[in-house]
């Protein structure tokens, strides 16, 4: 405690320039004893400013040192305050988020894409450069990457280029990724076989396909029957695939209803000869 204080009284000291009597506590201005030799000379040496004396610009205040610098934010603040956990298991938490977190923001939307190429000419962009395929009006050629995962698509806005088909099998597309499949007016079939993070949010979101007549969602594990209820606003929807959907429960009784709905539907993978679906009176083999 002694040193803490002797210390005080020296940064103090320096930086508002005092002195100390032998005999007493009182710490008197440098500029105020002029009677003394070492305020006589700080007054009017030739070196020195005239009164009052100007504080050093290279002496720092003690209460300086407790203000943040320039440029630190609140939300720096908050994360050096976070408690950290360097064991095995804080670490494998800690690189789950962080792929998370890169995994979100290479699915966000691009604005300046959309401007620049198009809502056609962008959204083959996403696709084909996550691995997937895509056709457009009039063509017989898949669009794909290469082996050195080159692919051949414009780089500039081309008119009556629209998308037709697209083919994201197996693509780790989540819900902030269908911002990036917008005003696609002319899309006929879209194949999601086995993604991995379909569910039933990205599924709500399949109604601005207005033109959809081709569907494929088999192997898709997080889907429901929540959202498959929601395919009822594909007017246009001919041809259905649910193949390995097994999250969702009575599954042809949903479908018995959405066919009812739109009934030039046709759903493949639904076995509707299965006689569990009736319960405690269905008959005995």
């Amino acid at each position: 405690m002694y040193l803490y204080s002797r210390f005080l009284r020296i940064v103090l000291r320096q930086h508002f320039n005092l002195i100390e009597h032998k005999h007493s506590l009182l710490k008197v201005p440098l500029c105020m004893t002029g009677y003394t030799t070492i305020g006589y000379f700080r007054l009017f040496s030739e070196n020195s400013p005239q009164f009052p004396r100007k504080p050093d610009e290279n002496l720092m205040s003690v209460f300086s040192l407790f203000t943040p610098k320039k440029g630190i934010g609140i939300d720096l603040l908050s994360f050096l305050h976070q408690r950290w956990d360097f064991s095995i298991s804080g670490f494998q938490r800690w690189n789950k988020r962080r792929k998370e977190t890169l995994f979100l923001l290479d699915q966000s939307y691009i604005p300046e894409r959309h401007k620049i190429l198009g809502p056609d000419l962008a959204s083959a962009h996403f696709i084909v450069h996550r691995g997937g395929g895509v056709k457009f009006m009039g063509e017989d050629i898949w669009v794909r990457k290469d082996e050195d995962n080159n692919y051949n698509l414009p780089s500039q806005y081309k008119p009556y280029m629209y998308l037709e088909e697209i083919d994201a099998s197996g693509i780790p597309l989540a819900y902030e990724g269908f911002d990036n499949l917008v005003n696609l007016l002319h899309l006929k079939s879209f194949i999601l076989r086995e993604s991995p993070y379909l569910d039933d949010w990205c599924l709500d979101r399949f109604h601005q396909f207005r033109s959809l007549e081709h569907l494929d969602i088999s192997g898709c594990q997080q889907v429901t029957e929540r959202g498959i209820c929601t395919l009822h606003k594909l007017k246009h929807l001919k041809k259905l695939n649910l193949t390995g959907v097994s999250g969702a429960k009575n599954l042809e009784l949903i479908c018995l209803l959405l066919e009812d709905i739109l009934p030039q539907l046709c759903i493949e993978g639904v076995n509707y000869m299965d006689t569990s679906i009736l319960g405690e009176n269905s008959p005995k083999k």
